[in-house]
C-alpha cells in the first residue's frame, strides 16, 4: 500500500472523531459564554438559536476550508517527511481499531487534564519561586548597589 493511501486512511479515521469533538467544544463554548448574563428565558432561547446558527456557519466554513483536498498536500508532505510506509501501516490499523478510536476521542480530555494538573503543580510552586526570586534579587541589589 502506498504512503499516500496510508496517510489518507489515517487522517480520515482521525478527522471524523476530531470533527465531532470540535462541534462539541464549540457548543460548550457558546453555551458557556452566556453564563452570567441576565436575560429572560425567551431572550436566552433567541440568543442560543443565534449562537447555534453562528456555530453552524463556523463549522461549515471550517469544513469547507479544511477539506481533505486542502489538507491532503500538507499532510502528505508532513507524513512523508516523518514516516515510512512500513511505519504508517500499524498506525492505520491502530487508529482504525476500537482502541485507536478511543484514543482519538479521549485525547482532548487527557490533554486538558494534563494541562490542569501541571498548572496546579506550578501554582503550588509559586510561593517558593517568588521567595527564591525575591531573595536572589535582594542579594544582587545588595552586592551590586554598593559603591567601590
Amino acid at each position: 500500500m502506498k504512503l499516500e493511501t496510508n496517510v489518507q486512511q489515517l487522517i480520515g479515521t482521525m478527522r471524523s472523531a476530531m470533527a465531532t469533538q470540535t462541534e462539541q467544544m464549540m457548543k460548550a463554548e457558546f453555551d458557556g459564554s452566556l453564563d452570567g448574563y441576565r436575560m429572560t428565558p425567551e431572550v436566552r432561547t433567541q440568543v442560543l438559536e443565534e449562537t447555534k446558527r453562528l456555530q453552524n456557519d463556523l463549522f461549515d466554513l471550517m469544513t469547507k476550508r479544511m477539506s481533505w483536498a486542502a489538507l491532503k498536500p500538507i499532510y502528505l508532505e508532513v507524513y512523508r517527511k516523518n514516516f515510512t510506509t512500513e511505519e504508517l501501516r500499524p498506525l492505520v490499523a491502530f487508529f482504525s481499531s476500537v482502541a485507536g478510536q478511543a484514543y482519538v476521542t479521549k485525547t482532548p480530555a487527557i490533554a486538558a487534564d494534563s494541562v490542569k494538573g501541571v498548572q496546579d503543580l506550578a501554582a503550588g510552586m509559586m510561593p517558593e519561586i517568588q521567595a527564591l526570586i525575591s531573595a536572589r534579587m535582594a542579594s544582587l541589589k545588595e552586592k551590586y548597589s554598593k559603591k567601590p
